[in-house]
């Protein structure tokens, strides 16, 4: 009966927040409620499989979170809405209404760009052989698969030898700082360009995201990847509202196909790169994608059933990021590992809980309301910035950055977790002086080219 009324629940605040943001399909509330809700139908789809019985508390938890999502989009909205009005926004491009734009980056600036990655993904590679062999023999189990094995036991234990260096870490990050531009210059070009979006020279702004994917894939990562491809559909879908202003019901049913049709996709390719790290090897395809994107809801329910009281350490589970920071400076002896503790559900197993589980955890119910709703409003403050100012610019690239901590709210928290890091702070800084150097100053009008072009 339970599982009827999470449903109910469900879909009345997806129903809430699509007539009360104006039918806008891509808002953070909307992005929130839908994950849950796909999450919630393989819980129903596998609920004898997985033994699923929701309590009144889980629902508590879910009607808490949820009206603090509610409220955040709410109070963002209207906050994104007020700032604009009466201001120059100086950090996008000014573009005159139906002008085709360009940004046509010179050749010897992109050949560099994908050297230096190139260069990185291959130092990044060795590195990563080098800390799988202070763990384990690489002739007994494939390479990647030792290398998830070696950065998780040093993940757990804080151990710095089986770290990367400095400088490598910088470069990986510079890297991964390049992707999502180029990835931004190769949509832009696909939206605002008449020349150029069918043209073969732009599909060298792809080649630098694609050395990043690959690199993700030597990490193990499968979750980077996921969140590049979250990050890119948003950026096209506000670029697009940035082109075209207010989307018809024809557009938002297309929106809405080709969406379902890219989930498909990548389910298919998540599944298939699990098969690199042994770990899609001894399930189905649908025991795979149901486990990773429905066991959450399960597994809070299960811990739900001893939760009592708050953690000792404040932040435990959700200031992780800076608890580390911490810890690597030396203000505090306790190491934090990211990672949960493990529960059942049925055959399975799994330690992600929602983004609730942390934020109940550490600060209780009010906590949870507080933090819900303030990550909430920190999405729909810069969605609706964007959206209502219809002006591309580096916002557009830094929420694409930002937008998988609300995607992936019903699978974990990492918003405070991941988001808020020393690492996220250098790829700020490193992408505010490539937008500067790169995209802002080979911004042109294609009317321009087009005079250069004819004879004088």
């Amino acid at each position: 009966m339970n599982l009827v009324a999470a449903l109910v629940i469900v879909i009345c605040f997806i129903c809430f927040t699509y007539i009360v943001n104006g039918r806008d399909i891509a808002s953070p509330s909307m992005n929130i409620f839908l994950i849950f809700l796909i999450s919630l139908l393989f819980n129903i789809l596998y609920r004898e499989k997985w033994e699923v019985s929701f309590s009144s508390r889980f629902l508590t938890v879910l009607v808490t979170g949820f009206a603090a999502t509610a409220a955040g989009d709410l109070l963002g909205r209207e906050c994104g809405r007020r700032v604009i009005l009466g201001r120059k926004y100086r950090g996008g491009h000014e573009l005159a209404a139906g002008e085709n734009y360009c940004i046509s980056v010179p050749r010897l600036v992109n050949g560099a760009v994908i050297i230096f990655m190139l260069i990185t993904a291959a130092v990044y590679y060795r590195d990563m052989l080098r800390i799988a062999s202070l763990y384990g023999d690489l002739s007994v189990q494939s390479v990647l698969q030792a290398v998830r094995n070696a950065t998780y036991m040093a993940g757990s234990s804080g151990d710095i030898e089986a770290g990367t260096s400095t400088v490598l870490s910088h470069a990986i990050l510079l890297s991964k700082t390049l992707a999502y531009v180029y990835i931004y210059i190769f949509l832009f070009n696909l939206v605002f360009s008449r020349e150029r979006k069918k043209a073969a020279d732009n599909i060298v702004y792809a080649v630098p995201p694609v050395i990043y994917l690959a690199e993700s894939v030597l990490s193990t990562s499968r979750s980077q990847i996921l969140y590049f491809f979250a990050g890119g559909c948003m950026m096209f879908y506000l670029l697009w509202n940035c082109r075209h202003g207010k989307i018809s019901r024809k557009a938002k049913r297309k929106f809405i196909r080709y969406g379902v049709l890219l989930i498909v996709l990548f389910c298919v390719i998540f599944y298939l790169l699990g098969f690199l790290t042994r770990k899609s090897e001894a399930v189905t395809f649908l025991d795979n994608i149901s486990v990773y994107i429905g066991g959450s809801l399960v597994s809070l329910n299960n811990w739900l059933e001893h939760f009592s009281e708050t953690t000792e350490y404040f932040g435990e589970e959700t200031l992780v990021g800076i608890r580390k920071l911490f810890y690597n400076l030396g203000l505090t002896d306790y190491y934090v590992v990211r990672h949960l503790d493990f529960t059942d559900f049925g055959m399975y197993r799994g330690n992600v809980y929602t983004a609730f589980r942390r934020y109940l955890s550490d600060f209780g119910y009010g906590g949870l309301f507080l933090l819900q709703m303030l990550s909430t409003f920190v999405f729909s403050f810069l969605y609706n910035k964007i959206k209502n100012r219809r002006t591309p610019g580096g916002l557009i690239i830094l929420y694409g950055y930002i937008i998988y901590a609300a995607a992936m709210e019903a699978i974990d928290e990492l918003f405070f977790s991941a988001v808020l890091e020393i690492s996220n702070i250098y790829i700020l800084i490193y992408g505010f002086f490539i937008y500067k150097l790169i995209v802002k100053r080979n911004l042109v009008n294609e009317k321009d080219i087009l005079k250069d072009k004819r004879p004088s």
